[in-house]
């Protein structure tokens, strides 16, 4: 019995690793984020918000993509798992491959049915080609994409970053639903133009969500160069054509260090935009998170030559992804 019980808590083990658990809570968590801080606080109407129930299908379909996003990742990376962490991969060690394609399959399955039923509660084919997109995006990026010159970055990025952006999608069809019902609550007659006075708000929504959604999105190309670095052994042996192999380490270091400075010029031109509302403290909050974090950053990409040393750039990175949709926090304190 106790064999069973500690091989039992291996297997559950080994899945929780494999769908990376804490990043599939971190992702939800930003949605939450968004919708809560960001977006409530933009639209400013304090009768309004949308249904719990929509915001939770958003969030377990959003989290059941990125889990099958990760467990085929992993499937398709085994041979190069193989030479560049023979003893800790996933794939082949702890979970057969037969196993990971069928929990891919059983993920994907749950999330182009949960999309489905967003489409049919919001009546809304579009919003549903969005969550379809991302599971598209992340089946081609790990099948073969990834290893092609700077489309793979481009994939991983736009990927992760429609995850932030599917939020706006859907609250601007649930602000439209409910300003429309609003309106025939009090006898006026909907039509373009009557939906149309929610514009102004709507492309605030898309304004302040676009420079986030684009940050991220350097950010997490950020990531998946230093990701290149890390696996550049591996990715080596099997013909892989990623920015540090075509163009050399050094190269892409310093693309890695150019997108940092982009980064944090994206975040300044966002507060300077928005100075009159959010004033000092925000400039305040970006020198000592974003700013200081980036300064690290760029030392230890610098620097960067071992695995570990990659392992430390991507932790930054994440923190540096964190206090970007943290800011979310202070934006509604401000705007207060």
């Amino acid at each position: 019995m106790k064999k069973l019980l500690v091989g039992n808590k291996k297997i559950m083990g080994a899945y929780i690793k494999i769908i990376r658990l804490p990043f599939l809570l971190a992702i939800v968590a930003a949605q939450l984020i968004v919708h809560y801080q960001y977006l409530r606080t933009i639209i400013g109407i304090e009768q309004y918000d949308m249904p719990n129930y929509l915001l939770a299908i958003m969030c377990v379909t959003t989290l059941f993509i990125a889990a099958g996003g990760f467990v085929i990742n992993d499937y398709y990376d085994l041979r190069i798992d193989e030479i560049n962490r023979p003893l800790t991969r996933i794939v082949g060690n702890e979970i057969t491959k037969n196993t990971a394609m069928n929990m891919y399959i059983a993920f994907t399955a749950v999330a182009i049915c949960l999309s489905v039923i967003i489409g049919i509660i919001t009546k809304s084919l579009g919003i549903s080609l969005v969550y379809m997109s991302m599971i598209g995006l992340l089946w081609f990026y790990s099948s073969s994409y990834k290893r092609i010159l700077f489309l793979g970055n481009i994939l991983f990025a736009a990927s992760t970053t429609m995850s932030i952006v599917s939020v706006a999608i859907l609250e601007q069809h649930s602000l439209l639903v409910w300003w429309a019902n609003q309106l025939e609550a009090h006898g006026y007659y909907v039509n373009q133009t009557s939906l149309s006075m929610a514009d102004p708000t709507v492309s605030q929504m898309y304004k302040v969500i676009g420079i986030l959604s684009v940050l991220i999105f350097v950010w997490c190309f950020i990531l998946d160069l230093i990701r290149n670095f890390e696996e550049e052994k591996g990715e080596t042996e099997m013909e892989c054509h990623t920015i540090p192999i075509v163009y050399g380490r050094k190269t892409g270091k310093i693309m890695a260090l150019s997108l940092i400075f982009v980064a944090n010029m994206i975040c300044i031109y966002m507060l300077l935009s928005n100075f009159n509302i959010l004033h000092s403290v925000s400039i305040q909050y970006y020198v000592l998170t974003t700013f200081a974090f980036s300064v690290a950053l760029s030392y230890f990409v610098y620097n960067c030559e071992h695995r570990r040393d990659c392992k430390i750039c991507k932790n930054l990175v994440y923190i540096n992804i964190l206090f970007c949709v943290c800011f979310g926090f202070l934006y509604t304190y401000l705007k207060a």
